[in-house]
């Protein structure tokens, strides 16, 4: 029934455990007579203990609470505070009476913690409620401010016009009716004088809300109340038209010295912050006190466990000595006993399976594993560690592919930042390239050379593009795709790809589900990789492209050859920008570097398989899309006409960190009619919206220096003119929240900047 080892293991261990029974007993009554100190520990004692320091935990978060209470900016962060204090004390009412239970017969400390609990509790209570008074004084006094501003606003209607009227008549140097005159200097004097008094009035009042004392309030109030006297007296002195008016102007600042006044309610406001004040400096001293009383209990605790654990410890001891003897007499012998029948044999197998071990870890993979066919734990031993070889081979492996991973994704950030900046640059060249475009019969030498340098400019832009592919920032534009019927309607301008004397095979897996992805960028990304494949091939071979299901989550696309294959030193690199090993002019380098990025960035992967001499497989994965997505048709966009929409005078507002890029999109502008400003940063940006009025659309950059990037610009920009058209600018893919503004990719053509232009403000 059991296996050699294992049945002379039970025999040994059987007469050791015969012999160590005997011990046992003897020790047993020990361990009897140390239960009664154990089950006092462990039933009154820990549990205690442990309830003691849940409510120092929960004191020292409630000492915390208040000052955070107190600190809450709305009314949603005080409710927040009050549900993690009320939370608190729940917890606290529940140890305390946990504590009253373990300690029936009272002690002075779980008294005093089961009186300063509820004090703390009441005083926290308390707060919550004073500060839900101070935040409805708070809104009070701004509704007062509110309609006080509004008084203002009317006093100054009320006075202005007249005093503006007076002081013209007075100060006329051609003659003037003499009544009308001096109807006029007699009333001068009294509207100055009432305007004056009616701004202070109104200074007192405005103050004394911001006061942070209640002897400021008082001083604010007795300046009022001197003031609105002055205001009475002078009012008969007013013009009859006027004094009606200006009365009730008075009437109605005469309301704020009633208790729903500002001063009422400023000295109520700094009452209560006082009171608050006032319970968190007392509800700090109950949370220290109650902490006191807690570490005094502890202490008591840790003190009668140590005492429990000398008394077993002493009890425990004596009785050890003589089982320490009667084992160290059954460990002799058993020793003896294994030896001769068990060590020896197995000492000899491990130190053979040891061996192997140093050898695989030395390296040598094809090292075998001794005892592998023994039916005991010997070779259930060898058999693990052989698996465990294969597991750690694995390992290695996978380590080396998350290495790979890893570079990728620095050299794709890398990569992306500098494609930014050359978009940057292109963009300027671009620009004043279109400006400096000789017209038709000029000198054709110089147009030749123009040609070069648009084409040359052409060039580096489709380069930067392919990086922005391989760092995952190109745009994409993802569609619900059938592979196969993709696969099949490129197959024509495959083969034309393909040079004579190779095949090109296509084999599509039936009932494949339809993927989300880019239609236009995923054709491109087969392309390369049959060009690629073309390239591997050496006189006569195959390229095949296969699709199939990767489980029910993913298709998989592949690209084969039977070509040259690539070595393991180069397969590790093919991916990076630029690294190729084609002829210098053969290549740029950035074609499996585009598909590398392009299948990462539409939530799939690509691996590359290759054998020295056999060939090069490429497999590109992608999602599946939703079960309720329906294939879309992929329509190509029609072209722009020719002569871009211009402009009626608009004005626009242009914002770009990069010094030439903004002189050429402001140079575009205005070549299309419309009126530009300039800004280099959101902060300028922002300063000419508040003060141009005139402005009636927002062409920003995205990735611009904080605080003030091109998305954070536009939504403050809306929030000040909501009617503001929008249009974003950048050298990256990005996603944006606002379905009315356009987002144009740098380098941006004078006719697509046109177009979005007059779509946007025609929108609005």
């Amino acid at each position: 029934m059991f296996s050699g080892i294992q049945a002379r293991l039970l025999l040994i261990l059987g007469l050791a455990a015969l012999a160590i029974t005997l011990a046992s007993a003897i020790a047993l009554m020990a361990l009897l007579e140390a239960r009664a100190g154990v089950a006092t520990v462990m039933e009154r004692e820990l549990p205690a203990s442990n309830a003691a320091l849940v409510l120092a935990r929960v004191g020292e978060r409630l000492e915390d609470r208040a000052p955070a209470l107190l600190a809450a900016k709305d009314a949603e962060a005080r409710q927040r505070q009050t549900a993690l204090i009320n939370r608190d004390l729940r917890s606290l009412a529940s140890e305390t009476e946990r504590l009253r239970d373990l300690h029936p017969a009272g002690s002075d400390g779980v008294a005093d913690i089961a009186r300063l609990a509820p004090e703390l509790a009441a005083n926290l209570r308390d707060l919550a409620l004073t500060l839900e008074q101070q935040a409805t004084l708070g809104v009070a006094l701004q509704n007062q401010r509110d309609r006080l501003l509004a008084l203002r606003e009317r006093v100054q209607q009320i006075l202005g016009p007249s005093i503006l009227l007076v002081s013209d008549v007075v100060g006329r140097d051609t003659d003037v009716d003499p009544g009308l005159f001096r109807r006029a200097a007699g009333a001068q004097g009294p509207l100055l004088d009432a305007e004056r008094l009616a701004g202070s009035a109104f200074s007192d009042l405005l103050l004394a809300a911001e006061s942070p004392s209640l002897d400021q309030v008082r001083v604010f109030r007795g300046s009022f109340e001197r003031t609105r006297g002055q205001l009475t007296d002078l009012l008969p002195r007013i013009p009859s038209g006027l004094r009606p008016e200006l009365a009730q102007a008075i009437a109605d600042l005469e309301v704020q010295l009633r208790t729903d006044g500002i001063f009422r309610l400023r000295e109520q406001e700094i009452a209560t912050i006082e009171g608050a004040e006032s319970l968190v400096t007392a509800s700090r001293g109950i949370a220290a006190a109650l902490k006191t009383r807690v570490d005094a209990l502890v202490h008591s605790a840790s003190e009668t466990i140590a005492r429990a654990a000398d008394a077993m410890g002493d009890t425990l001891l004596t009785n050890t000595l003589i089982f320490v003897a009667v084992s160290i007499a059954v460990v002799l012998l058993a020793t003896l006993i294994s030896y001769r029948f068990l060590v020896r044999d197995i000492s000899l197998n491990l130190r053979a399976v040891t061996r192997a071990m140093q050898r695989l870890a030395g390296g040598e993979r094809d090292a075998r594993v001794p005892a592998m066919d023994r039916r005991d734990e010997i070779g259930d031993l060898a058999r693990v560690f052989n698996v465990f070889k294969d597991n750690a081979f694995r390992m290695e492996t996978v380590e080396g592919q998350l290495r790979q991973a890893q570079k990728m994704e620095l050299v794709g950030q890398l990569t992306g930042g500098i494609a930014h900046d050359f978009n940057n640059i292109l963009a300027a060249i671009l620009g004043n390239l279109i400006y400096l475009e000789p017209k038709p019969g000029e000198d054709t030498i110089l147009r030749e050379r123009w040609q070069r340098a648009m084409g040359a400019t052409d060039r580096a832009v489709r380069q930067v593009e392919r990086l922005l592919a391989f760092s995952r920032r190109q745009r994409l534009a993802p569609e619900v795709v059938d592979i196969n019927a993709l696969v099949g309607g490129m197959l024509d301008l495959l083969e034309v790809s393909v040079a004579e004397g190779h095949e090109l095979r296509a084999v599509l897996a039936p009932d494949l589900p339809p993927v989300r992805v880019d239609p236009g960028q995923l054709e491109n990304a087969l392309m390369n990789l049959v060009i690629n494949a073309r390239d591997a091939l050496d006189g006569d071979g195959r390229i095949s492209v296969t699709t199939a299901a990767a489980g029910d989550d993913a298709v998989e696309v592949a690209v084969a050859d039977t070509g040259r294959g690539i070595p393991a030193d180069v397969l590790e690199r093919v991916c990076e920008p630029f690294f190729t090993t084609k002829a210098p002019g053969k290549g740029s380098g950035l074609g499996l570097s585009m598909v590398y990025g392009f299948a990462r960035q539409s939530g799939g992967e690509m691996r590359i398989e290759s054998r020295v001499g056999e060939g090069t497989t490429v497999r590109i994965r992608l999602p599946v899309a939703e079960p309720s997505a329906t294939v879309s048709e992929h329509i190509a966009e029609p072209a722009r006409d020719a002569n871009p929409p211009q402009g009626h005078g608009e004005c626009v507002l242009a914002v770009e960190d990069d010094v030439d890029v903004l002189a050429t999109t402001a140079d575009y502008l205005r070549g299309l009619g419309y009126r530009v400003l300039t800004a280099g940063d959101g902060s300028t940006a922002l300063d000419l919206l508040e003060h141009e009025p005139a402005i009636r659309l927002l062409y920003t950059d995205i990735a611009m220096p904080a605080p003030w990037d091109g998305v954070t610009l536009a939504r403050e920009a809306r929030s000040r003119r909501p009617d503001l058209a929008i249009v974003f600018t950048s050298g990256e893919a990005r996603e944006i929240k606002d379905p009315s503004a356009e987002l144009l990719r740098k380098p941006v053509g004078r006719a697509h900047l046109a177009h979005a232009i007059r779509q946007a403000l025609d929108s609005e």
